[in-house]
């Protein structure tokens, strides 16, 4: 279990809370279905776009929340709509509802990998999808981004064995030199069962290491760093990462680097 420090300060003036959703209720154009992650941010829902008719991920910060972590899920958006990889979670849509922030993202109908891992799987296919994280991580490198949080929970893997990496709401841009360290919670997964007819399809992993090197051709977008994705995203002082996974190098308040993701990726490992 990790721990989410991320805290208001007194400059951040709490917003209008927003009740708790329902199944059945919208936010924004999206209805919700059901609960399928949470986490010290939020909450994560299965949903279903009406207008384009296809089931989506939503992630809904809680009630009440701060103008932090509104940040971070902008932050998170932003990361994740700069990647152009099928490794890499597609993000549809970010906005506002009332009080209630949110992300539409890609559906996965799978568990993240550290849930996999514990059905024993063969060792072929934890090569195989330890293969596809690892372009996926690669990819938000060259995209001028370091994930600072990658670990087995955020790794999703479909039911029929596309890979995904998720979860960008601590990654900054390559340009950085900031110390400023936040601890992290898993946040939830987008990810569901029975989505319907509309569920994201993959091609699948097979344990060959070449077939998916094939079937999953790298186009990161090598554009500039985003500044809000190369400022400060908390409190000076406050950790960074999930400590089981966090590189030297983050415990010591150093900068960042591709480097550190390949420690976590090896810790993963």
């Amino acid at each position: 279990m990790t721990i989410d420090v991320t805290g208001p300060t007194a400059a951040e003036p709490a917003r209008p809370a927003a009740s708790a959703p329902l199944a059945g209720q919208t936010v924004g154009k999206y209805r919700l279905d059901r609960v399928i992650g949470q986490g010290g941010m939020g909450v994560v829902w299965a949903a279903f776009d009406p207008d384009l008719e296809r089931a989506v991920a939503i992630k809904l910060l809680h009630h009440g929340d701060q103008p932090a972590l509104r940040t971070r899920l902008l932050r998170e958006a932003r990361a994740m709509a700069r990647l152009k990889h099928p490794n890499v979670l597609t993000v549809y849509d970010v906005g506002t509802d009332g009080a209630r922030d949110y992300i539409a993202m890609e559906l996965v109908d799978g568990p993240d990998l550290a849930a996999w891992l514990q059905t024993r799987p063969p060792r072929g296919d934890v090569l195989a999808a330890l293969l596809a994280a690892g372009r996926g991580l690669a990819a938000a490198h060259d995209g001028g981004l370091i994930h600072r949080d990658f670990k087995p929970h955020n790794v999703l893997r479909s039911r029929d064995g596309h890979v995904y990496v998720t979860d960008f709401g601590l990654a900054r841009g390559q340009i950085d030199g900031s110390g400023d360290l936040e601890l992290s919670t898993p946040d939830g997964d987008p990810r569901g069962g029975d989505a319907g007819p509309a569920a994201a399809t993959s091609p699948t992993l097979d344990g060959n290491p070449g077939a998916v090197a094939a079937a999953t051709p790298v186009t990161p977008r090598r554009t500039p760093v985003d500044p809000g994705l190369a400022s400060a995203l908390t409190q000076t002082g406050v950790l960074i990462g999930t400590p089981a996974y966090m590189a030297p190098e983050q415990f010591a308040r150093l900068a960042p680097d591709p480097r550190t993701d390949q420690f976590a990726f090896c810790v993963t490992a």
